[in-house]
């Protein structure tokens, strides 16, 4: 066995093309889009790699890539958190624990070199993005930019030595549930507080996008993790997304004018790229993409911030309220909502008062270096 680092486009591609390989035989893996990875890595194209740097590890058996991770670390983690961290990223491995521990020592070696003690992740590359090793819901697809493995993953990683850090819940909703109390609670509160929901204007995608990233930053100040987003690499995010988005499933509630909150809903478009050849966008590949995004029938509430100076006033209930009447206009006929922090019970709570039950569940773990 050896562990190589990425120093070149050949490595790169050989760490990019492994998870598939390891994987090919687990029909609810989903492949990401190449290209999408491709520029979240990109020094080049993505912002965080300005304030982060990182290290692609590959571990070769007999000549074949058998594990991926990557080893990344944040200037800015210590300020913002209690202590400081390098995370693991982008981990996958054969089920082979003696492989599984090599790679989480080339990643221990580069924290020691940060003279950092301790290891946080899977984050890929950063909690902003994607994250966590699932440990319920393995029998069925993930939705777009959540993670799957199988389950030998989070009993090799425990064995290894991983703790719990975080738990993340994803929550299933299906159209037709009851929301009698919700929309009584939602209609209350706009009369109360002279609240409005006001959609994007997209002709001014790049002003908004700076006003949105100022709302989350704020929103998620002191959360497991929280590290700013930049206006520059919450824009890198924003326009990476605008190609799916449908206009309507983004948008702020107001109150006496000021924008309090906000909510991004997306469509689930897997299905479609499950279509794809190793998330790779071919001529032929494209053919069945755009024809089964036709088909698309669910949506994934990716993101809900309030700015926590209106945190108290229940505004989560009017913006689940708008997503469900929206999501229902839109055509899509159930959803998820992922992921909610372990922590986070306010939120638990109003994700279930529509209906929707928690079905998956993932797991940052840390290592002790």
């Amino acid at each position: 066995m050896e562990i190589i680092e990425v120093t070149n486009k050949s490595l790169l591609n050989l760490f990019l093309d492994a998870p598939g390989n390891i994987l090919k035989n687990y029909p609810h893996y989903i492949a990401p889009i190449l290209s999408n990875v491709k520029d979240t890595l990109s020094i080049k194209k993505n912002p965080l790699w300005q304030v982060a740097e990182r290290k692609l590890f590959v571990a070769l058996k007999k000549g074949k890539a058998a594990g991926t991770i990557a080893a990344i670390y944040h200037s800015q983690h210590k300020q913002y958190n209690p202590e400081d961290a390098v995370y693991f990223g982008y981990l996958h491995f054969e089920n082979d624990p003696g492989l599984l521990h090599e790679l989480v020592s080339a990643v221990k070696k580069f924290a020691s070199e940060k003279k950092v003690n301790t290891l946080i992740g899977p984050l890929n590359p950063s909690l902003n993005y994607e994250l966590g090793i699932l440990t319920e819901g393995f029998d069925s697809d993930p939705f777009f930019m959540m993670n799957y493995n199988p389950p030998y993953y989070p009993a090799l990683i425990e064995k290894e030595g991983g703790k719990v850090a975080m738990e993340f819940l994803a929550y299933n909703y299906r159209q037709g549930i009851k929301t009698d109390k919700i929309e009584r609670v939602s209609g209350l509160l706009k009369n109360r507080y002279n609240i409005s929901i006001e959609n994007i204007n997209f002709k001014k995608f790049e002003a908004e996008a700076n006003e949105l990233c100022e709302v989350y930053n704020d929103a998620f100040k002191g959360h497991f993790g929280f590290i700013p987003f930049s206006e520059k690499e919450f824009l890198f995010m924003a326009k990476a997304l605008k190609q799916i988005l449908n206009p309507q499933l983004l948008f702020k509630v107001k109150l006496k004018g000021d924008t309090a909150g906000f909510m991004l809903t997306i469509p689930n478009i897997n299905p479609a790229v499950k279509q794809l050849h190793k998330g790779r966008l071919t001529p032929w590949g494209i053919i069945k993409f755009i024809y089964r995004l036709r088909k698309i029938d669910s949506a994934k509430v990716m993101l809900v911030a309030i700015r926590k100076h209106y945190q108290e006033l229940g505004l989560g209930s009017i913006l689940y309220n708008e997503m469900n009447a929206r999501t229902k206009k839109a055509g899509y006929l159930q959803g998820e909502i992922s992921w909610i922090a372990g922590e986070n019970n306010k939120m638990q709570k109003i994700t279930e008062s529509i209906g929707a039950k928690p079905y998956k569940k993932y797991v940052v773990y840390r290592f002790d270096v």
